[in-house]
Protein backbone atom coordinates (compact mmCIF):
# COMPACT_ATOMS: atom_id res chain seq x y z
CA UNK A 1 0.00 0.00 0.00
CA UNK A 2 1.63 3.28 -1.01
CA UNK A 3 1.74 6.15 1.28
CA UNK A 4 -1.18 8.05 0.42
CA UNK A 5 -3.39 5.12 0.28
CA UNK A 6 -2.24 4.32 3.79
CA UNK A 7 -3.04 7.40 4.91
CA UNK A 8 -6.21 7.49 3.64
CA UNK A 9 -6.95 4.11 5.14
CA UNK A 10 -6.02 5.60 8.49
CA UNK A 11 -8.27 8.06 8.25
CA UNK A 12 -11.02 6.39 7.52
CA UNK A 13 -10.40 3.98 10.17
CA UNK A 14 -9.78 6.79 12.75
CA UNK A 15 -13.02 7.95 12.03
CA UNK A 16 -14.99 4.34 12.46
CA UNK A 17 -13.20 3.67 15.69
CA UNK A 18 -14.65 6.99 16.46
CA UNK A 19 -17.85 6.82 15.31
CA UNK A 20 -18.15 3.12 16.67
CA UNK A 21 -16.94 4.69 20.48
CA UNK A 22 -19.78 7.20 20.15
CA UNK A 23 -22.46 4.72 19.00
CA UNK A 24 -21.10 3.01 22.08
CA UNK A 25 -21.58 5.42 24.74
CA UNK A 26 -25.01 6.42 23.30
CA UNK A 27 -26.65 2.57 23.54
CA UNK A 28 -24.66 2.65 26.79
CA UNK A 29 -27.06 6.05 28.03
CA UNK A 30 -29.73 3.81 26.94
CA UNK A 31 -28.91 1.13 28.95
CA UNK A 32 -27.87 -1.97 27.03
CA UNK A 33 -25.30 -3.22 24.17
CA UNK A 34 -26.88 -5.16 21.44
CA UNK A 35 -24.68 -7.80 19.90
CA UNK A 36 -24.71 -6.65 16.75
CA UNK A 37 -23.99 -2.89 17.71
CA UNK A 38 -20.84 -4.19 19.61
CA UNK A 39 -19.66 -7.09 16.62
CA UNK A 40 -19.19 -3.82 14.45
CA UNK A 41 -17.81 -1.86 16.76
CA UNK A 42 -14.88 -4.51 17.74
CA UNK A 43 -14.47 -4.92 13.72
CA UNK A 44 -13.91 -1.45 13.12
CA UNK A 45 -10.86 -1.68 15.43
CA UNK A 46 -9.61 -4.92 14.41
CA UNK A 47 -9.67 -3.85 10.73
CA UNK A 48 -7.63 -0.26 11.74
CA UNK A 49 -5.00 -2.68 12.94
CA UNK A 50 -3.12 -4.08 10.24
CA UNK A 51 -2.99 -0.36 9.08
CA UNK A 52 -1.63 1.03 12.24
CA UNK A 53 1.02 -1.40 12.27
CA UNK A 54 2.10 -0.77 8.72
CA UNK A 55 3.10 2.74 9.87
CA UNK A 56 5.04 1.36 12.55
CA UNK A 57 2.79 2.59 15.21
CA UNK A 58 2.59 -0.70 17.84
CA UNK A 59 1.58 1.38 20.53
CA UNK A 60 -1.41 2.73 18.57
CA UNK A 61 -1.87 -0.49 17.40
CA UNK A 62 -1.75 -1.92 20.99
CA UNK A 63 -4.16 0.61 22.14
CA UNK A 64 -6.60 -0.46 19.60
CA UNK A 65 -6.38 -4.01 20.73
CA UNK A 66 -6.87 -2.97 24.28
CA UNK A 67 -10.42 -1.24 23.37
CA UNK A 68 -11.08 -3.88 21.07
CA UNK A 69 -10.95 -6.21 24.36
CA UNK A 70 -12.90 -3.79 26.62
CA UNK A 71 -15.57 -3.62 24.22
CA UNK A 72 -16.01 -7.32 23.60
CA UNK A 73 -16.67 -8.39 27.40
CA UNK A 74 -18.21 -11.66 26.57
CA UNK A 75 -21.97 -12.54 28.05
CA UNK A 76 -23.93 -15.42 27.86
CA UNK A 77 -24.72 -14.93 24.17
CA UNK A 78 -22.63 -16.95 21.59
CA UNK A 79 -22.37 -14.23 19.40
CA UNK A 80 -20.29 -11.70 21.98
CA UNK A 81 -18.33 -14.84 22.79
CA UNK A 82 -17.19 -15.61 19.29
CA UNK A 83 -16.11 -11.98 18.69
CA UNK A 84 -14.31 -11.77 22.07
CA UNK A 85 -12.72 -15.32 20.99
CA UNK A 86 -11.13 -13.46 18.19
CA UNK A 87 -9.88 -10.81 19.81
CA UNK A 88 -8.02 -12.48 22.43
CA UNK A 89 -6.75 -14.58 19.30
CA UNK A 90 -5.53 -11.57 17.33
CA UNK A 91 -3.82 -9.98 20.54
CA UNK A 92 -1.88 -13.32 21.04
CA UNK A 93 -0.67 -12.78 17.55
CA UNK A 94 0.47 -8.95 17.88
CA UNK A 95 2.04 -9.76 21.78
CA UNK A 96 3.85 -12.90 19.31
CA UNK A 97 5.40 -10.32 16.60
CA UNK A 98 6.36 -8.37 19.08
CA UNK A 99 8.88 -11.69 20.29
CA UNK A 100 10.92 -10.30 17.09
CA UNK A 101 11.81 -7.39 18.97
CA UNK A 102 15.01 -7.63 21.10
CA UNK A 103 14.32 -8.91 24.60
CA UNK A 104 14.66 -6.63 27.53
CA UNK A 105 17.53 -6.28 29.26
CA UNK A 106 15.89 -7.00 32.76
CA UNK A 107 15.18 -10.89 32.38
CA UNK A 108 12.04 -10.70 34.49
CA UNK A 109 10.36 -8.74 32.24
CA UNK A 110 11.26 -10.88 29.43
CA UNK A 111 10.20 -13.61 31.48
CA UNK A 112 6.89 -11.85 31.99
CA UNK A 113 6.44 -11.24 28.21
CA UNK A 114 6.58 -14.61 27.23
CA UNK A 115 4.14 -15.93 30.12
CA UNK A 116 1.63 -13.07 28.65
CA UNK A 117 2.11 -14.29 25.33
CA UNK A 118 1.28 -17.95 26.06
CA UNK A 119 -1.05 -16.99 28.29
CA UNK A 120 -3.17 -15.10 25.98
CA UNK A 121 -2.72 -17.78 23.33
CA UNK A 122 -4.20 -20.40 25.86
CA UNK A 123 -7.44 -17.93 26.80
CA UNK A 124 -8.29 -18.17 22.82
CA UNK A 125 -8.10 -22.12 22.80
CA UNK A 126 -10.08 -22.22 26.15
CA UNK A 127 -12.96 -19.63 25.01
CA UNK A 128 -12.92 -21.61 21.47
CA UNK A 129 -13.09 -24.89 22.98
CA UNK A 130 -16.61 -23.65 25.03
CA UNK A 131 -18.04 -22.42 21.46
CA UNK A 132 -16.62 -25.51 19.41
CA UNK A 133 -19.93 -26.62 17.58
CA UNK A 134 -19.49 -29.80 15.56
CA UNK A 135 -22.66 -28.61 13.35
CA UNK A 136 -20.92 -25.09 12.43
CA UNK A 137 -17.42 -25.87 11.07
CA UNK A 138 -16.39 -22.15 11.64
CA UNK A 139 -16.41 -22.84 15.67
CA UNK A 140 -14.18 -25.85 14.69
CA UNK A 141 -11.88 -23.97 12.35
CA UNK A 142 -11.61 -21.41 15.21
CA UNK A 143 -10.80 -23.51 17.56
CA UNK A 144 -8.19 -25.08 15.39
CA UNK A 145 -6.77 -21.44 14.68
CA UNK A 146 -6.18 -20.73 17.99
CA UNK A 147 -4.71 -24.22 18.69
CA UNK A 148 -2.28 -24.00 15.84
CA UNK A 149 -1.30 -20.79 17.27
CA UNK A 150 -0.88 -22.13 20.79
CA UNK A 151 1.36 -24.81 18.98
CA UNK A 152 3.72 -22.10 17.22
CA UNK A 153 3.62 -20.32 20.41
CA UNK A 154 5.04 -23.14 22.97
CA UNK A 155 7.28 -24.58 20.37
CA UNK A 156 9.02 -20.51 19.50
CA UNK A 157 8.68 -19.19 22.75
CA UNK A 158 8.07 -21.46 25.70
CA UNK A 159 11.32 -23.53 23.84
CA UNK A 160 8.61 -26.89 24.77
CA UNK A 161 8.35 -28.87 21.29
CA UNK A 162 6.87 -31.56 23.49
CA UNK A 163 3.79 -29.54 24.28
CA UNK A 164 3.77 -28.03 20.64
CA UNK A 165 3.29 -31.62 19.27
CA UNK A 166 0.62 -31.58 21.91
CA UNK A 167 -1.37 -28.61 20.78
CA UNK A 168 -0.89 -29.51 17.41
CA UNK A 169 -2.11 -32.65 17.00
CA UNK A 170 -5.45 -31.02 18.97
CA UNK A 171 -5.64 -28.82 15.57
CA UNK A 172 -4.90 -31.71 13.11
CA UNK A 173 -8.08 -33.67 14.82
CA UNK A 174 -9.93 -30.48 14.25
CA UNK A 175 -8.75 -29.57 10.11
CA UNK A 176 -9.10 -33.27 9.42
CA UNK A 177 -13.12 -32.81 11.24
CA UNK A 178 -13.97 -30.54 9.04
CA UNK A 179 -16.16 -30.96 5.74
CA UNK A 180 -14.27 -31.57 2.22
CA UNK A 181 -13.64 -28.10 0.59
CA UNK A 182 -13.58 -26.01 4.37
CA UNK A 183 -9.87 -26.57 4.40
CA UNK A 184 -9.35 -23.83 1.68
CA UNK A 185 -11.43 -21.09 3.12
CA UNK A 186 -11.80 -18.92 6.10
CA UNK A 187 -15.32 -20.06 6.78
CA UNK A 188 -15.92 -16.74 9.36
CA UNK A 189 -15.08 -13.61 7.02
CA UNK A 190 -12.24 -13.00 4.99
CA UNK A 191 -8.97 -12.05 6.56
CA UNK A 192 -6.20 -9.67 6.19
CA UNK A 193 -3.15 -10.92 4.62
CA UNK A 194 -0.85 -9.24 7.52
CA UNK A 195 2.58 -11.05 6.00
CA UNK A 196 4.50 -7.77 5.81
CA UNK A 197 3.14 -6.32 9.64
CA UNK A 198 4.88 -7.06 13.00
CA UNK A 199 1.74 -9.66 13.12
CA UNK A 200 2.73 -13.17 11.96
CA UNK A 201 -0.16 -13.74 9.62
CA UNK A 202 -3.06 -14.95 11.02
CA UNK A 203 -3.73 -18.48 11.37
CA UNK A 204 -7.71 -18.10 10.62
CA UNK A 205 -5.99 -17.38 6.96
CA UNK A 206 -6.76 -19.74 4.00
CA UNK A 207 -3.40 -20.83 4.46
CA UNK A 208 -4.64 -22.97 7.94
CA UNK A 209 -3.61 -26.11 6.76
CA UNK A 210 -0.10 -24.88 5.42
CA UNK A 211 0.76 -23.48 8.16
CA UNK A 212 0.02 -26.54 10.23
CA UNK A 213 2.21 -29.08 7.53
CA UNK A 214 4.97 -26.71 7.95
CA UNK A 215 5.26 -26.73 11.87
CA UNK A 216 4.62 -30.32 11.97
CA UNK A 217 8.11 -31.05 9.72
CA UNK A 218 10.21 -28.29 11.79
CA UNK A 219 8.78 -30.42 14.98
CA UNK A 220 9.74 -33.84 13.08
CA UNK A 221 13.28 -32.11 12.78
CA UNK A 222 13.19 -31.07 16.84
CA UNK A 223 11.69 -33.55 18.33
CA UNK A 224 11.51 -36.82 16.03
CA UNK A 225 10.64 -39.26 18.91
CA UNK A 226 7.59 -37.45 20.20
CA UNK A 227 6.14 -36.85 16.37
CA UNK A 228 6.89 -40.62 16.00
CA UNK A 229 4.54 -41.33 19.24
CA UNK A 230 2.19 -38.67 18.33
CA UNK A 231 1.80 -40.35 14.68
CA UNK A 232 0.91 -43.58 16.24
CA UNK A 233 -1.38 -42.59 18.65
CA UNK A 234 -3.56 -40.16 16.92
CA UNK A 235 -3.95 -36.87 14.48
CA UNK A 236 -1.67 -35.80 12.90
CA UNK A 237 -1.32 -33.17 9.57
CA UNK A 238 -1.20 -34.90 6.75
CA UNK A 239 2.23 -34.24 4.74
CA UNK A 240 2.43 -33.78 1.24
CA UNK A 241 5.15 -36.18 -0.05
Amino acid sequence: MRGGELEAALEVGRLAVGSADLVLQAVDRAGSRPPDIVDEAVWAVLDQVPAVLATGDRALAAWLLDRAQQWSVPGPAERPRRVHGRVVHDRAAFLWGQMREPAPADRALAEQHVRRVFETAAMAVGIRRELRDPSDPATVRDRASSLLQAAEITTAVMMDPASGVEALSLAAAELQALPDGQLAVDVLMETPDLRNTDIPRRMEAPDLPDRAVLLARALEDIVPQVVARQRRAGPWPRLKP
